[in-house]
């Protein structure tokens, strides 16, 4: 038997139980290079439901976009992996030139482009001279085609990306040789 009484049991009864401990989420795992942090970046922003989270003020969306800039800031080419992330440069005022990045980038996605070639675009990689050659004929080639010329054109996306990527070989600086 116990020593409390009827209404001392109701009363040690009447508070309600405490809520069943819940685990938070595990952490997010950050990306230790720019390049990966880039695409987990790009992941997040394609994600409703996680900017849906981060724009009602989730702290722990805005403390892993923190750490993605974080990465992103600290690569080798912090102005191009910001532009491939569609990341704003610091302060208010943005370059014509990082606009024209963050454009360039989106441009070659809706085309289909790998992010290894907006990058290779955006750090302006030279190409070798032979590597612009082959292309200046695979162009005049491909030009000569009437039908491939048709697509270009009609605007079919396989064909312009081919000759995007041509004219992007084909601007690009030329290695020079060693001597």
């Amino acid at each position: 038997m116990t020593d409390m009484t009827l209404g001392e049991m109701i009363a040690a009864h009447s508070q309600p139980a405490p809520p069943p401990y819940v685990a938070p989420p595990p952490a997010p795992v950050i990306p230790t290079n720019a390049a990966e942090a880039v695409a987990r970046l790009n992941e997040l922003k394609g994600t409703a439901e996680w900017r849906d989270q981060y724009l009602s003020g989730s702290s722990s969306h805005a403390k892993e976009l923190r750490a993605l800039e974080a990465v992103i800031n600290n690569g080798d080419h912090p102005d191009v992996d910001r532009a491939m992330a569609g990341i704003s440069e610091p302060g208010g005022i943005q370059s014509s030139n990082h606009v024209e990045m963050i454009a360039t980038a989106e441009m070659l996605r809706e085309l289909g482009a790998s992010e290894g070639v907006i990058r290779q675009t955006l750090n302006n990689d030279p190409v070798t001279q032979q590597e612009h050659d082959a292309v200046a004929r695979l162009k005049r080639a491909k030009m000569a085609d009437a039908e491939w010329s048709k697509k270009l054109f009609a605007g079919d996306r396989s064909v312009r990306l081919e000759m995007v990527l041509a004219d992007i070989v084909l601007s690009s600086r030329i290695k020079s040789e060693a001597a």
